[in-house]
């Protein structure tokens, strides 16, 4: 198993948990935010992250999927920490 496998997999697991868990906090006037979900989004970063830094500049060759399925990944992160920080009326 490559190294940087488990990270990019705990990434993906953070990211997929926010579909089902969540709390939403009250910011007063009647606008929330889920600060779960960018608990669980910020966690999910650092993995992926990790998970980046390990593959890039580990022993051997990165394969060719890791690219693609990397930043898919994190333009997931990044929308759905857009969806959990926007403040929804």
């Amino acid at each position: 198993m490559p190294p940087f496998l488990p990270s990019l997999l705990v990434a993906a697991a953070l990211t997929a948990l926010t579909f089902v868990a969540g709390y939403p906090l009250d910011l007063g006037g009647g606008r929330r935010v889920d600060a779960l979900d960018a608990f669980l989004l910020a966690f999910a970063l650092i993995n992926l992250r990790l998970a980046w830094s390990g593959a890039t500049h580990g022993p051997g060759r990165t394969p060719g999927w890791f690219l693609p399925a990397g930043l898919l990944l994190a333009a997931l992160i990044t929308y759905r920490m857009f969806s959990a920080l926007t403040a929804a009326p």
